[in-house]
């Protein structure tokens, strides 16, 4: 009989017998290319970006980041240092109503942001620490009584402001007098170039812009302003800035940033909100779990704010305070927040049993049968057990690595392939179309058609068809194992596996589509047929055949041949 491998659609299917495979699946697919015409062909390769071993990746007015160690770089160049290595969290917003957008970054153990040409600055602005002082000066225009004084400190720039110094200084004066203010504090704050000085009406107790100092440097001001001459804007007392333990961010929500993953005792099952338009203030939060099943991070979908904490899913429900939430029902948490990753299928994520597809109602376990039991502790065909720890969905595919291995599952048919290199992070560029990952070191365009090797290094090429199985009590003599391929002079090695047993077959190539031919005889039950190869070029495998025999008795097998070039 003949048995043929001829179309390879339904990808890689490491679980269960070999021989129970699918029709069309491979028990090893490894370097195999995203893209399914039954034929089978080795994926592209990767062109240098930067020299650098990036954990984290984000794009941003049309320039690259990356997260290194405990820096982060703009298009390879430094930008911010300090960090404390962990992964950052990247959101995109305008600091306040009618500014361009910043590029706010969490995790790293202090907030920053980043303009689009570049410049770093401090997430949100601290208040003044002291206080500036008040007294008579001399004849002028304002009414007798008390006045109370306050000063913040503003970026002109984002148009954001810091909260005010901590007490307001108080004068009384006679009528017809005015007042001068001293030792007004200065920030040391780069971004900080205003400071604004509140005042109360007389014997009042609400605080109202008065005046804006033009720089960071003055410290004395003069006030001969009448109360009817003082603006109508009220001093906001909600402009304190984030927690640098707030390592995840998500925004705008409805204006809103939200915060999760916060690494502070008594705060690890909290949701922090900011103000609408003004993301570098920490106004309000709601605390959905507790320090001992604390968030894990966050995304917005459909609508909602989604947070997974280690044991549960919750939806953030409201577009405005009072903010509430509920727990989704039968959706598992996660340890793994780096794998939840937004599709237009819904939200994968990899949980503590596999990995889930949430469609907004219901989350089940999506390619289970295939690879689930990498996801529960086993390796499976030369794959060890997985914990993601980056994802991308890139071209219709989710991708998943452990800076191991890195899998690929395909949510729309369910069909996985291995990629067949470890990844530490991966980011998809809607804008350009590009998947961008760092990988041996390096930060580069990652399976860029045109390209036959990452950046230098071959492509780990492996496959291995589903295995034929004979009757119990008949058992199968291999006479000839056939390869139709295009190896694009690549050399390929062919082993037949027999019971288990490995038998080596002479390696071979081809500079076009060719079948080539390898007389083999070896009996037993369970055979299939493994190609692997470390490629500089791209090939193409057209089909596998195995010649066999039906109720043999057992031989021994005849020596190995040489090698084969076609």
């Amino acid at each position: 009989m003949k048995v043929r491998f001829r179309q390879f659609t339904s990808g890689w299917w490491p679980m269960g017998p070999p021989e129970l495979m699918p029709a069309k699946t491979l028990r090893r697919m490894t370097g195999v290319h995203q893209t399914k015409v039954h034929t089978l062909r080795s994926r592209p390769g990767s062109s240098l970006l930067y020299a650098l071993n990036a954990h984290s990746l984000f794009r941003f007015a049309d320039a690259r980041f990356q997260g290194v160690g405990t820096e982060c770089f703009r298009n390879g160049a430094l930008v911010k240092s300090g960090l404390n290595g962990n992964r950052l969290s990247f959101m995109r917003m305008a600091p306040t109503v009618g500014k361009r957008d910043y590029l706010f970054v969490a995790g790293g153990g202090s907030l920053f942001k980043v303009d689009d040409a570049g410049a770093v600055t401090n997430w949100g602005i601290v208040a003044p620490t002291t206080d500036p002082t008040a007294a008579d000066n001399g004849a002028g225009t304002m009414a007798a009584g008390t006045y109370k004084y306050r000063i913040t400190f503003k970026n002109s720039v984002t148009g954001h402001r810091s909260n005010a110094n901590p007490t307001g200084v108080s004068v009384t004066i006679a009528a017809s007098r005015q007042v001068q203010l001293t030792v007004i504090p200065t920030s040391s704050d780069a971004q900080v170039d205003q400071r604004e000085v509140w005042r109360t009406l007389v014997g009042g107790t609400v605080y109202f812009l008065l005046a804006t100092i033009a720089d960071n440097a003055s410290t004395t001001y003069n006030d001969n302003t009448a109360d009817a001459s003082v603006g109508s804007t009220e001093l906001p007392t909600d402009n304190a800035p984030p927690n640098a333990a707030y390592n995840v961010t998500v925004g705008p929500h409805y204006g809103r940033a939200f915060w999760t993953a916060i690494n502070l005792t008594g705060q690890k099952g909290r949701v922090v909100y900011s103000p609408v338009s003004r993301p570098e203030s920490d106004q309000g939060f709601i605390d959905i779990s507790n320090d001992d099943d604390p968030t894990q991070t966050a995304v917005i979908w459909n609508g909602s704010v989604w947070v997974w904490t280690e044991g549960k899913l919750y939806q953030i429900i409201g577009t405005t305070e009072p903010f509430t939430w509920r727990e989704v029902q039968g959706a598992p948490g996660t340890t793994n927040p780096e794998t939840v990753c937004v599709t237009p299928y819904g939200i994968l994520y990899q949980s503590h049993d596999g990995l889930y597809l949430f469609n907004g109602a219901v989350a089940r376990l999506l390619g289970f049968d295939a690879v689930g039991l990498l996801f529960r502790g086993e390796t499976l065909e030369g794959v060890a057990s997985m914990l993601g720890t980056a994802h991308a969905y890139a071209r219709g595919e989710y991708l998943l690595s452990d800076n191991v291995s890195t899998i690929a599952i395909n949510p729309g048919d369910g069909t996985w392939r291995n990629v067949g290199i470890a990844c530490n992070a991966l980011y998809y560029e809607d804008d350009t179309g590009k998947l961008i990952a760092s990988i041996n070191n390096k930060t580069v365009l990652f399976e860029e058609i045109g390209q036959v090797t990452d950046d230098g290094t071959a492509i780990s090429f492996e496959i291995e068809t589903p295995a034929v199985v004979t009757d119990v009590k008949k058992p199968g003599l291999t006479q000839r194992i056939y390869v139709e391929a295009n190896t694009a002079s690549q050399w390929l090695t062919p082993t037949l596996y027999v019971d288990g047993v490995a038998f080596a077959l002479p390696q071979f190539r081809t500079s076009s589509r060719e079948t080539v031919e390898f007389p083999k005889l070896v009996s037993g039950r369970v055979m299939s047929i493994r190609l692997v190869g470390s490629l500089t070029a791209q090939i193409e495998i057209y089909g596998i055949e195995i010649d066999l025999d039906i109720g043999v008795e057992a031989i021994t097998p005849v020596p190995v041949l040489g090698s084969k070039e076609g």
